[in-house]
């Protein structure tokens, strides 16, 4: 926090916990290549914004994280319906998402309420 704006440096945060729905691995390698390309194309945009952390675990409960950052609420809001509303979208299932605010000075962040 700069003491002499007294606000948060920080950026906006999302965490989208996201199960590939079998309709997507159904499909021949010609067709999830076309959905795949669409689905970068639209997101590309956002490249510097958006990771993908591909899953393996145990429970199988989520097949990708997708870390999105932005410098306001509006750009995440975006970035996730764009998401949504792409060619992949209708075969992902975001079963969980965060959202939240990245602190580089917890020290600060922690002076700007009783948290």
């Amino acid at each position: 926090m700069s003491s002499a704006e007294g606000k948060i440096d920080g950026r906006y945060m999302s965490l989208m916990f996201l199960k590939i729905d079998d309709s997507y691995f159904a499909m021949n390698e010609k067709e999830r290549s076309e959905v795949t390309k669409g689905h970068v194309d639209t997101l590309s945009e956002y490249n510097k914004n958006l990771t993908h952390v591909l899953c393996m675990g145990f429970s199988g409960k989520y097949d990708q994280i997708n870390l999105l950052e932005a410098d306001d609420l509006e750009t995440l809001y975006r970035m996730t319906e764009d998401f949504k509303m792409g060619t992949k979208g209708r075969h992902i299932e975001i079963v969980d998402a965060v959202v939240g605010i990245k602190v580089n000075n917890k020290r600060a962040f922690n002076m700007v309420g009783s948290r």
